[in-house]
Parts: C-alpha cells; sequence; structure tokens
C-alpha cells in the first residue's frame, strides 16, 4: 500500500522546469517533495500517475529510487505568500504525489562523471546506471539526459559499507532514479501516447556525457547478459503493478479508466522491448 502522510510545514518551493515540487515537512517527521499540478491543463494530473507506475517498475526491478507516498496538504501548514507555480492548485485536502528526501544524498550534474577505475570501485553496482538508460528508453523517459541541460535526475547516495569477512569499513556510493513524471512521451503526448511509438535515444541518458563516461568500464559479458535478461516482467507482472497502483489513486484526481489499459499495452509490447535492446547495443559501438 502506498502510505498517506499530512503536510505539517511548508519549507520551500522549488524553481524546476517541471512541477515545481513543494518541500513539506510532515506528520511521520520526514521531508517530502510534493507534486501536483501547475498547469490550466487537468490532463496534467497524469503525470502523477506516471510517477507512481514508474517507482513501482523500478523497484520490480531492483533499481533504487526514493521512497514514494500520498501527501494531503493539511490547513495552516503552507503559506500562500511561499508559493508562485504552485498557488493556483493548492489548496487544503488536496492529495499530492511526494517524494521521500532520501539521506546523504547529492544530485547528480552535467560536469560530473566518473575518473578512472579507482572510482568505479566506489560504486555499489556501477550496472545500476545501464539498466536505468534502458529503463528510460522503455517508458520513453523524456526528462533524464535531456540535451545541453544534462538534467539527470539522479541523486548519488552514500552510504558505510563494510567488506564480508573484514574490519574495514569504506564508503560506497548508488544511484537512486527519481522524477518520472514526464515518462510516457512526457507533457507533450498526454492522453495520446500508444504502443506504436518506438523507443528512440535521442536526449536520453544513453546519449549522455555522464552515461558514457561509465560505459567504457562496462564489461562486455555483463553488459550483454542486462541487456538480454533486464526487461524480462511477465505481460501478468506488468499488469498486477499496474492495477494496483490504479486501485490506490485518488479520485480526485480524475484518471480516465482507458489509462491503465494504454499503459498496459504500451509497456508490454514486445516490439517496444526489443528496440530498447537494439537501441542500448548500438551505444557500445
Amino acid at each position: 500500500m502506498i502510505p498517506v502522510v499530512h503536510t505539517q510545514w511548508l519549507a520551500k518551493e522549488l524553481e524546476t522546469d517541471g512541477h515545481n515540487p513543494m518541500y513539506f515537512l510532515c506528520d511521520d517527521g520526514n521531508y517530502y517533495f510534493c507534486k501536483y499540478r501547475t498547469q490550466l491543463k487537468r490532463e496534467e494530473l497524469d503525470c502523477l500517475v506516471y510517477e507512481l507506475v514508474c517507482h513501482f517498475l523500478l523497484k520490480k526491478l531492483n533499481i533504487p529510487t526514493p521512497d514514494v507516498a500520498f501527501a494531503v496538504i493539511d490547513e495552516g501548514s503552507y503559506d500562500i505568500k511561499k508559493l508562485d507555480a504552485n498557488s493556483r492548485y493548492i489548496k487544503p485536502d488536496i492529495v499530492c504525489f511526494a517524494s521521500k528526501e532520501a539521506v546523504n544524498t547529492t544530485l547528480v550534474t552535467g560536469i560530473q562523471g566518473v575518473d578512472g577505475k579507482t572510482h568505479v570501485r566506489k560504486f555499489e553496482n556501477i550496472y545500476d546506471l545501464l539498466k536505468i538508460a534502458m529503463f528510460d528508453l522503455w517508458v520513453d523517459n523524456d526528462d533524464r539526459g535531456k540535451g545541453s541541460k544534462e538534467n539527470y535526475n539522479l541523486l548519488l547516495q552514500s552510504f558505510q559499507s563494510q567488506k564480508e569477512n573484514s574490519s574495514v569499513v569504506s564508503t560506497k556510493y548508488r544511484w537512486l532514479a527519481f522524477d518520472h513524471a514526464f515518462t510516457f512521451g512526457g507533457a507533450q503526448r498526454l492522453r495520446i501516447f500508444n504502443e506504436k511509438m518506438m523507443p528512440s535515444a535521442s536526449h536520453k541518458l544513453i546519449e549522455s556525457q555522464y552515461y558514457n563516461s561509465f560505459r567504457k568500464y562496462f564489461i562486455p559479458a555483463n553488459y550483454e547478459m542486462i541487456i538480454e535478461n533486464f526487461l524480462l516482467l511477465s505481460n501478468e507482472e506488468i499488469f498486477q503493478i499496474i492495477q494496483s497502483v490504479f486501485s490506490q489513486i485518488p479520485p480526485s484526481w480524475n484518471t480516465p479508466p482507458h489509462l491503465a489499459d494504454r499503459i498496459i499495452t504500451f509497456l508490454s509490447n514486445p516490439e517496444r522491448i526489443r528496440s530498447v535492446k537494439r537501441l542500448t547495443i548500438k551505444s557500445f559501438k
């Protein structure tokens, strides 16, 4: 079940080129980045559904991603003067999509990359980056590695790791993939995306400077196995994930009943999955 939290105090509204998340302290003692709608188009609420769908797909595929919740806006928890982009639609009892703040993280930026094999060994699993790149092709994520903006929507999380049968403790890193509001074709294809839209590597993570800095350290036997076996969710597994998400969506989001079937058909298309594999293999040539 997706947990429900209530907002207690608005710290700030973030300036982004997307949903301008609101950074709230909530009643479970944690901070959340809360999204609702900022545009006149009510269809924009579909993007919150995409966030939830991608979260649970990532979890199923064992790709790290921040925890999520529904955040109910409580009266008295915010100062409307602190809201610019969200001021028109945020009111008490509105239910937002909320991404829980992850500890010990920094935002990956366009100027970063990997600096040699010693740096590579500090990562828990560098192939997670390959999996995220493939995931983005599969769900048509229009908002990671976007051209010159290098908008990766990746967090780098540090943690302490102890070697097996050893007292040696070292700092390791993992990626957390977040912000999937502009998947399934993004805001320009709301309610018109379909399974016939084949993946494109253009302006995706797989073409970015950051991904390419790691790619040269991928071992052929490892990346070939991942490419072949990564997107092997059965149609039944995809169906169960989507149906579980849709059974919990707040009625106030007015999600169209056909959207679940559209997403299932899109993700289950075998030609789409084959195209993801072909594009990924091509990136190594």
